[in-house]
């Protein structure tokens, strides 16, 4: 406190003011300066959770501050962009920590994720493969389809589907349309926020197949990916495969000392490209993050049949399960 509000406070209550007003004002500074601090803290904590060398290069919000700043000198940019990062940061703690609402960051992060494409696409290509769909003019849904890629596989291997891309984004959806404009009305856009409990009802279900990946890992853990497994079995016709390619966080997040992370860490080697998996996905380290037994339980949870994991390697999984006849 301020001499001054020490001093009313001695005073007590006098016809010039409440000393009760003066700590209530006290009170709510401090509570600003508390925010403040707790953004910065999880603001560094973000920074520090860069893995690239230069997080002013590597890193697509901090990148697009940094050009703020040189643009604007004297700004708040930082003091703005933790306060942002504070207030959007998922609960829990094992969401990513992504900007999806900034057509700059998306930006930003699909042209640093394109660099993957030609590693990513035909694993795409393999587990669409997987779907029995190549005589049906059958409806697919893109779950987090983002800019497109797994839906483009999707409609390149079957003539005859029409893909409904989903995404929580409206600018990856922006990007998403622009990419896939080739395939005319055989493709079609939904935006829906999956903590949303009613975000299926911006989709015309049901589907012959639903696919989805390196997305519903963002959303957390027990409390968040079960109701949209099932909300996704409630999506599919009877017979319709979910498909679900994704990371097993409990490794991804385990600290570096564990023996499994060891053991991971060898199997990828000194001079491994594992970019794909870590610099798109940064997460807050948590020991007990989700991993494939919980999301194979999930998915039974859920009423799915015939669960299972075809193909694992190190933290990524693709997931298969098919709705009861």
């Amino acid at each position: 406190m301020s001499l001054d509000e020490i001093a009313a406070v001695l005073r007590g209550c006098t016809e010039s003011g409440d000393w009760r007003d003066v700590v209530a004002g006290r009170i709510g500074a401090i509570g600003t300066q508390l925010n403040q601090l707790h953004a910065a803290r999880d603001y560094l904590a973000y920074l520090l959770s860069c893995p690239g060398d230069n997080p002013a290069t590597d890193c697509p919000k901090l990148r697009h501050e940094v050009n703020q700043i040189a643009l604007n000198p004297g700004s708040t940019a930082v003091i703005d962009a933790m306060s942002e990062h504070s207030a959007h940061r998922p609960e829990p703690s094992i969401g990513a920590h992504h900007d999806w609402h900034s057509p700059t960051y998306v930006q930003d992060w699909i042209s640093a994720d394109v660099t993957h494409r030609e590693q990513r696409r035909p694993r795409l290509r393999w587990a669409a493969s997987l779907l029995p769909l190549h005589d049906l003019q059958a409806r697919v849904l893109d779950v987090g389809g983002g800019y497109g890629e797994f839906a483009g596989q999707l409609l390149a291997q079957f003539p005859h589907a029409t893909v409904c891309v989903h995404d929580y984004s409206t600018a990856m959806l922006d990007h998403a349309r622009a990419n896939l404009s080739e395939f005319g009305p055989r493709v079609n856009f939904a935006q829906a926020d999956l903590t949303d409990p009613g975000w299926t009802r911006s989709l015309d279900g049901p589907f012959d197949a639903v696919v989805s990946a390196l997305t519903i890992h963002n959303l957390g853990g027990a409390d968040a990916i079960p109701p949209v497994y099932a909300a996704i079995c409630s999506l599919l016709k009877p017979g319709g495969w979910f498909l679900n390619l994704d990371l097993a966080l409990n490794v991804l997040l385990a600290p570096a000392d564990t023996p499994l992370t060891q053991l991971y860490a060898r199997a990828q080697g000194p001079t491994a490209d594992t970019s794909h998996h870590h610099d798109r996905h940064n997460h807050d380290p948590l020991p007990t993050a989700p991993g494939l037994e919980d999301h194979l339980g999930w998915l039974r949870d859920a009423g799915f049949e015939h669960v299972d994991c075809p193909h694992k390697h190190l933290s990524e999984m693709l997931l298969v399960a098919r709705r009861p006849t």
